[in-house]
């Protein structure tokens, strides 16, 4: 399970990291909005996506359901977006002018270990150990310990994501 999350945490990073610098580079004239839209749409589905959750989990009392849907929904807006959204959005090319080479790229630091990667991996590493660690567990003390139903415990856990 640990190598799971580490590898889809790595892709998460990478896709994120990507989405704000797409959405800040097309929309340059607002950055700010852009990016902030963006920060609140994260917010809002991480204090939405919880609660819903539960709400299926007691229709159905079936642990399957919610996943179930949940990748029907990002597969419909997956598709939502190939049918709908310009390839210009992502896919640029950069002019030049007739004759002049193109700019060169700036210089990657060789070799994989570096000061800065280092620092980033082990900040990283603690801050999702204790993060998500966290989140992962309160449900579960919600539930067990507190005696929190379904419903109750999804909403505390929305909040305390959302909150983040």
């Amino acid at each position: 399970m640990a190598g799971y999350r580490v590898l889809s945490g790595l892709g998460e990073g990478m896709q994120n990291a990507a989405a704000f610098t797409v959405v800040g580079v097309y929309f340059y004239r607002s950055r700010a909005l852009a990016i902030g839209s963006m920060n609140f749409a994260y917010g809002l589905g991480s204090f939405i996506g919880p609660v819903l959750a539960a709400q299926i989990l007691s229709m159905t009392s079936d642990w399957r359901i919610p996943l179930v849907t949940y990748g029907l929904l990002g597969l419909a807006m997956m598709l939502v977006a190939w049918l709908v959204l310009s390839r210009l959005f992502t896919e640029q090319k950069a002019e030049t002018a007739v004759g002049a080479a193109p700019p060169s790229p700036p210089p990657i630091p060789t070799g994989l270990l570096h000061r800065n990667l280092a620092i980033g991996c082990l900040c990283a590493s603690g801050l999702g150990v204790a993060v998500y660690g966290y989140i992962g567990l309160y449900p579960t003390i919600l539930r067990t310990a507190l005696q929190f139903d379904v419903r109750t415990a999804g909403l505390a856990a929305s909040m305390l994501a959302s909150a983040r």
